[in-house]
């Protein structure tokens, strides 16, 4: 077996070694989605097969033909570099449009200048074939754009890498990973290139074409174990990075182990330090976030208030391939503004907006819930409702706005005088109800009294000075009687008539044993 023979074989294998890479990508159907990685794969097959062709040959025209391939690959290896690290350094100029066309531009400017050297001879100056070691290898005297593609290849290999390195210390997770391969992968030929230039190879020969082995299995690697021939990985994490909802990476010890920017200023704002990447922190260390995450469990979905802001939060369960739960990735969503515009929602759909007082609607709902309470516990319960007496009047003689100003007075009378438990509702024009749990008809009759006091010495301040009203009380007690609420309020309703007739500015009790009228 000849020398030549050997260093021939060894070039191949290193040049097949690129074509098992780009085998792959395009097994996994990937070409497209990283099409400067795919070409960059090409370009260097090309450079190293032809390498091994003219190594192969010991006539100058066959070596000039195969140089001629080789520097196809070579002048377009530094251009599709490039292009590589600006799809996976994110936020460099090397990934935009104007910088494809430029870079690509160079390359076919230089491919040009090659495949013309035979009229210009501004690349090989006087080419041979040098027979006087144990290879027959091409000799000539560089010409002045042999030293521009030099240039070029260097150049092009050091901003790579200085964009690589720049792009590894901000990234994480896969995209990390995917940045180290490529820059390790794209030292063994800038290594071999640097001992070519330094006549450290011997026999004339070139560096790059022996080394592309171990850069081939960095990158067969990298596309098998770590998706660098797909966008998908990196989108996926560029969301995650950026997504404005905290997103936070639970294993499954309970360990916090990843989390987004917004993640850890969720954590800052919980009183707890944000996770270093390096370390992982237990969700147990953090007590309302653990037990948001054991009610999401078990409910799907819960709510953690933090800092008078509130967030929903939900789990994601992560799994291998396999189906192995790895752990939960916990979601959380700033429902503060949703939160406040439900509960005006519900205020507008409760409460009346001239007394602030609950609606028709919302006390018998809230009395019919008390009720239900009262049936169940054999409890008493207090009604009363109470009409302003002569109020159409004030309406009359002083205007709708005056008599807006009597009706809020009234509210504030009502609400500083019944208990924290009692209900007050607005349930009519100038008619009002409460519902008093656990009161007995003494209890009933002695609030009564009360507001009817508290009314009559409100006073309500209007354009023309203030004004005051007097009111009529009708009151009643259910303890353990099965009565509907509509039984109820017409048993309180008569008692209310009652105390109209009778002169009003009064408090008339009926029960049902005793009925009213």
């Amino acid at each position: 077996m000849t020398l030549q023979f050997v260093m021939v074989l060894v070039v191949m294998i290193n040049a097949l070694s690129a074509l098992a890479v780009l085998a792959l990508v395009w097994r996994r159907g990937q070409l497209a989605e990283r099409p400067a990685l795919s070409l960059l794969i090409v370009a260097t097959f090309v450079y190293v097969f032809g390498y091994g062709l003219g190594l192969a040959g010991t006539e100058l025209a066959w070596k000039l033909a195969a140089e001629a391939m080789q520097y196809l690959g070579i002048v377009f290896v530094p251009s599709l570099l490039l292009l590589v690290v600006g799809s996976y350094a994110f936020g460099t100029v090397l990934g935009g449009r104007v910088a494809r066309m430029v870079l690509l531009g160079v390359s076919v400017t230089l491919y040009g200048v090659v495949l013309t050297d035979p009229l210009h001879q501004l690349v090989h100056v006087d080419p041979r074939v040098d027979r006087s070691g144990p290879l027959a290898v091409l000799a000539f005297q560089p010409g002045p754009f042999f030293y521009v593609v030099q240039a070029y290849v260097g150049a092009s290999l050091v901003i790579a890498n200085v964009a690589l390195f720049r792009a590894w210390r901000r990234a994480t997770g896969t995209k990390r990973v995917q940045v180290r391969t490529i820059a390790i992968a794209s030292l063994f030929p800038w290594l071999g290139n640097i001992a070519y230039l330094a006549g450290a190879v011997p026999w004339g020969l070139d560096g790059p074409p022996f080394v592309l082995l171990p850069a081939s299995f960095l990158i067969f690697r990298g596309v098998r174990d770590h998706a660098l021939a797909q966008l998908r990985p990196i989108a996926r994490e560029l969301v995650f990075a950026r997504i404005s909802d905290p997103v936070l990476v639970v294993d499954g010890d309970g360990a916090l182990v990843d989390r987004n920017d917004a993640g850890a200023a969720f954590l800052t704002d919980l009183e707890s330090p944000a996770v270093p990447a390096s370390a992982a922190r237990l969700l147990a260390d953090l007590p309302p976030l653990a037990s948001a995450v054991d009610v999401a469990r078990l409910e799907g979905e819960s709510e953690l208030h933090v800092r008078n802001r509130t967030f929903s939060l939900r789990l994601v369960d992560l799994e291998r391939s396999g189906g192995r739960l790895m752990g939960h990735a916990v979601v959380l969503r700033d429902v503060t503004s949703y939160e406040r515009m439900q509960r005006s929602l519900r205020e507008l759909a409760t409460t009346d907006a001239l007394t602030v007082l609950p609606n028709r609607r919302h006390f018998l709902e809230l009395a019919e819930q008390a009720l239900e309470r009262s049936h169940r516990s054999g409890r008493s319960i207090g009604w009363i409702l109470l009409d302003l007496d002569r109020f159409k009047a004030i309406n009359d003689h002083y205007g709708h706005d005056a008599g807006d100003g009597v009706l809020r007075a009234v509210a504030d009378a009502m609400r500083e005088t019944i208990r924290a438990g009692d209900i007050a509702g607005r349930i009519g024009g100038e008619e009002f109800a409460v519902c008093l749990p656990d009161t007995d008809l003494a209890g009933a009759r002695l609030l009564a009294e009360r507001l009817r006091a508290a009314v009559a010495s409100r006073r309500a301040r209007v354009t023309a000075g203030s004004l005051s009203v007097t009111a009529s009380l009708g009151v009643c007690e259910t303890s353990g009687k099965n009565l509907d609420l509509d039984t109820i309020l017409a048993l309180a309703d008569g008692a209310l008539y009652r105390a109209k007739r009778e002169g009003r500015d009064r408090v008339v009790v009926a029960t049902p044993s005793v009925p009213a009228d």
